[in-house]
């Protein structure tokens, strides 16, 4: 059977300048160089937290299968996709690329979020900077990391790893010894160090559910993208759902609907056995992901079961994207351990993501690095079936059930990242 497995890795590397130059660590050559997250670099206010006010929406309380570590070297991949700048991002409209939860939604491009960076991030300042962490510029991604969307309060423990500090003081070790530890599992990045006073800050996010029993496949179903064709595109999901059908019965049990309407619809699928829900919401697309998360969680007021001949087809998803955040590249301005201020430059800041739903699950495996240089009851009337074909642009998320915002977002505007898309 397979599983929903959910991966998170965050590293921050870091050498003196005041030392001799240490040379950048290199980017990862599996994934073939296209384009980040665009973030100007100039100075402008900070934002504040996209969902600040969201509230969690009760479940039923459930509990986490974590017993298999995942299989990292035989991963599916679909995309692999680096970006490097601003401007290719632009012209690269079809590609996913990973950023903060206010990305704008252009109606272009798929657009994901992961937690691992930010915890990545407020655990450099938590063990090693002690304060927000200002860059030369004050770019705008600096700004949105340091406001923070979410926290470690949203996650479980047994769920992440995180920790940082000095190469003297062994952090590359007790990374690794802290992941052989708590998930059987070795970085996906490397993660060696080269001066003394090298720098690591590390986060790694773990989740690992399954869908019990298997979801019924859908082979021709047809998603239209934002100003595109029609594609034919793999979908999973419950056609028709019968009731007395005893497979399609317990499928049904992991369903509920939060939000109908002939035109948006809100439906979470809590997996057996397992803590998260991952929410689907086709609605109007938002001006940014933060606002489409928080649009798509004030809508989850119902909590109604599948009733009959109701159809629910959701496509499957598969990419694999890089990401650098070379708009982090910046001079430290803060005091770090008794060191002279600007002693500490980022020299390296990226994030990976490797997603794959289908009608058994998910696996999502997130990495980043950061471097661092100096729905009626009997006898009543029988309601119209609804319709819940996910066949436009929609967002998906995944959160802890007493979580208050999503470890993870995806807004999906286009067949790119859809299993076996065809034009029709």
């Amino acid at each position: 059977m397979k599983k929903i497995t959910f991966i998170a890795i965050c590293l921050f590397m870091a050498v003196a300048c005041n030392n001799e130059p240490q040379k950048p660590a290199e980017v990862s050559q599996s994934a073939t160089p296209v384009s980040p997250a665009g973030f100007s670099s100039s100075e402008v206010e900070p934002y504040p937290s996209p969902v600040e006010d969201l509230v969690p929406i009760p479940a039923a309380p459930v509990a986490a299968d974590q017993s298999q570590s995942p299989d990292l070297t035989a991963y599916p991949s679909r995309t692999q996709v680096m970006y490097t700048s601003e401007d290719d991002v632009k012209k690269r409209g079809e590609s996913v690329f990973l950023t903060a939860a206010n990305a704008e939604l252009t109606g272009e491009k798929n657009i994901a979020y992961a937690a691992a960076f930010q915890i990545a991030w407020d655990t450099l300042i938590e063990k090693i900077v002690k304060e927000k962490i200002q860059l030369e510029g004050n770019p705008r991604l600096a700004q949105i990391l340091n406001a923070g969307t979410i926290s470690k309060k949203d996650l479980s423990e047994k769920d992440y790893f995180t920790d940082a500090g000095f190469k003297k003081d062994g952090i590359e070790q007790r990374v690794r010894d802290g992941l052989k530890k708590k998930f059987n599992t070795e970085p996906i990045n490397d993660i060696r160090l080269g001066h003394p006073e090298d720098i690591l800050a590390y986060a790694y996010l773990y989740k690992n559910i399954r869908f019990e029993p298997k979801f019924e496949r859908e082979h021709n179903f047809s998603f239209f993208p934002a100003g595109g064709r029609p594609q034919r595109v793999e979908a999973f999901g419950l056609k028709s759902y019968k009731p007395h059908d005893k497979i399609q019965a317990e499928t049904a049990k992991n369903i509920k609907i939060n939000y109908y309407t002939a035109a948006s619809f809100v439906v979470t699928i809590r997996a057996k056995d397992s803590e998260d829900e991952i929410i689907f919401a086709l609605i109007p697309r938002e001006e940014t992901l933060g606002a489409a998360i928080k649009k798509a969680l004030s809508l989850r007021k119902e909590n109604t079961d599948m009733a009959e001949d109701d159809s629910l087809l959701i496509p499957e998803i598969r990419f694999d994207v890089t990401e650098e955040y070379k708009e982090l590249y910046k001079v430290v301005l803060n005091s770090i351990s008794g060191l002279p201020p600007r002693s500490y430059k980022i020299t390296k800041a990226l994030q990976t993501v490797k997603f794959d739903m289908d009608y058994e699950g998910v696996k999502l495996i997130a990495e980043a690095v950061i471097g661092m240089s100096g729905a009626a009851g009997p006898g009543a009337p029988r309601p119209q079936p609804k319709f819940m074909h996910f066949n436009r642009p929609f967002l998906l998320m995944m959160k802890e059930k007493d979580g208050q915002n999503p470890y993870f977002a995806l807004w999906v505007e286009n067949e790119k990242i859809l299993t076996n898309y065809k034009r029709i």
